[in-house]
């Protein structure tokens, strides 16, 4: 008997890790739902939520936390600075930026503005900063100006 539940659990294992894959590889599609995964990895989907259920996670979840985990990394990423907010979520698997950034304050307590403040300040040059200014008259952007820290 402890031989075949061994078997079951490597096949548990090995079905869950094909699934894992599966998800990591298409996280930035907009149309990865758990449907899709199943037919992608040969199960039904019923089988494929009773996979995900000894986790304690539903598919669906995993999906939403590792998109939410894919966008904080971008946004604290200092090389991704030239992307809006919107992109990064949009390339992580978002098609809705209100959806979004409901859901990333609720994991992280933070707009994704403000947590990308918090983890990637602008840009430094030596004794100056570089930050944006925004011309109050006409409520135009300006081009970068550099400030000199005091």
């Amino acid at each position: 008997m402890a031989h075949e539940e061994v078997e079951r659990s490597s096949l548990v294992m090995a079905h869950r890790a094909r699934i894992i894959n599966y998800i990591e590889a298409n996280l930035g599609d907009p149309d990865l739902r758990p449907m899709r995964i199943a037919e992608a990895c040969h199960m039904t989907t019923r089988n494929l939520h009773h996979l995900f259920s000894d986790e304690g996670e539903t598919v669906a979840r995993y999906i939403l936390r590792r998109r939410l985990e894919e966008c904080s990394r971008a946004l604290a990423d200092a090389s991704q600075r030239g992307r809006t907010v919107t992109e990064i979520a949009f390339n992580c698997g978002f098609n809705c930026p209100t959806h979004f950034g409901r859901a990333f304050r609720a994991r992280y307590g933070l707009t994704p503005r403000d947590y990308r403040r918090r983890k990637c300040p602008p840009r430094s040059m030596g004794n100056y900063q570089i930050r944006r200014r925004v011309v109050r008259e006409s409520g135009v952007p300006s081009s970068l100006e550099c400030l000199r820290d005091l």
